[in-house]
């Protein structure tokens, strides 16, 4: 069964957690202070030093990578797993800003008031596929090597009723890193700094403990 004390506590297993987070957490937000440019780069290191830290998870390892900005192109190895999803999801945004078009230049009323509730139409199923499967997309990225993994709709899906209640643990473990990640501004802006890092932390462990469960499972 999937631990998520494990989860929880796994990142402290290092003796130097405390200081990487908060090494990694001032790291990204002072790149997040530069526009643009350093915000794209912030995130690509946070991730990539998230998917370093559960390969090594993987094989065992407990330290938590160091902090630089080394890991940008594992990082960009992320960002593409997810690219066509979002490409997926602009073509509909494209789709309901034509129809509103085509009814302003038309002067439709009709075309102008579809828009907005094709739109809440079409991000309703969206929303919640993600909000479910999101985690499923990175175990299949990070465990399985899938470069696609945000659009294998059917292997998600398999993934998780394959594991059942495992699953629904590493979901809510998911949706605890998230909560995690908010209490640094909840109790002081400043604890952000490290809850952000170790909620990535939190992310890798639940992948590494969902791999362990499916292996046990056969």
């Amino acid at each position: 069964m999937l631990d998520i004390g494990v989860i929880l506590q796994g990142p402290t297993e290092d003796k130097d957690w405390l200081k990487k987070c908060a090494l990694m957490g001032l790291l990204s937000c002072a790149l997040f202070v530069i526009p643009i440019a350093g915000a794209i780069v912030g995130s690509l290191n946070l991730m990539g030093w998230m998917r370093v830290y559960a390969e090594r998870r993987l094989q065992g390892e407990r330290v938590i990578p160091d902090v630089n900005l080394g890991y940008i192109g594992k990082g960009w190895g992320m960002f593409l797993m997810y690219l066509p999803l979002v490409g997926i999801m602009l073509v509909g945004v494209g789709l309901v800003a034509g129809i509103v078009v085509a009814g302003a230049l038309t002067k439709n009323e009709a075309l102008i008031a579809i828009g907005p509730l094709f739109m809440s139409a079409l991000m309703m199923p969206v929303t919640l596929w993600l909000t479910v499967f999101s985690g499923a997309m990175l175990y299949l990225f990070v465990v399985k090597g899938e470069p696609w993994a945000s659009i294998r709709f059917g292997d998600q899906w398999r993934l998780a009723m394959s594991l059942g209640t495992n699953y629904f643990l590493f979901w809510i473990a998911m949706l605890l890193a998230g909560v995690i990640a908010q209490l640094g501004v909840i109790a002081c802006l400043a604890g952000i700094i490290v809850t952000m890092p170790y909620s990535y932390l939190m992310q890798a462990i639940a992948v590494a403990e969902l791999d362990r469960v499916a292996r046990a499972k056969g």
